[in-house]
């Protein structure tokens, strides 16, 4: 599996030919980071995919979320299952952080984290 790199702003990186192509695992890492950024109704071209986080993020909403935030995991390519279910961290009172740990094709525990 290949997928394009990141920069640190979460857009693609171009222009260096190979070098900005993940491959295997980390390939794997940056779609899960990619696919759980997305924002429901965000993008023209696949209105129903993305999260809700809109209303998921409200009190009382956790569990629904974490639901959400599986179901998403679980539709990446390369995933097999997920070993733990998935933390959200909430850092200086506003950055919210998600770590997971999955089974891929390629290894049978990936950790990982997600910056919201």
């Amino acid at each position: 599996m290949r997928f394009r790199k990141l920069d640190s702003s979460g857009d693609w990186t171009f222009g260096h030919g190979m070098s900005c192509v993940a491959e295997e695992e980390n390939a794997i890492e940056l779609e899960i980071a990619t696919r759980v950024r997305e924002w429901c109704n965000d993008c023209f071209f696949a209105m129903d995919r993305g999260i809700d986080y809109q209303n998921l993020l409200e009190v009382g909403q956790q569990k629904r979320l974490i639901f959400a935030i599986k179901c998403v995991i679980l539709t990446c390519y390369g995933v097999v299952g997920i070993n733990k279910e998935p933390d959200i961290l909430i850092r200086n009172g506003r950055n919210y952080f998600i770590t997971y740990d999955v089974k891929t094709i390629y290894s049978d525990s990936f950790i990982s984290e997600i910056g919201l």
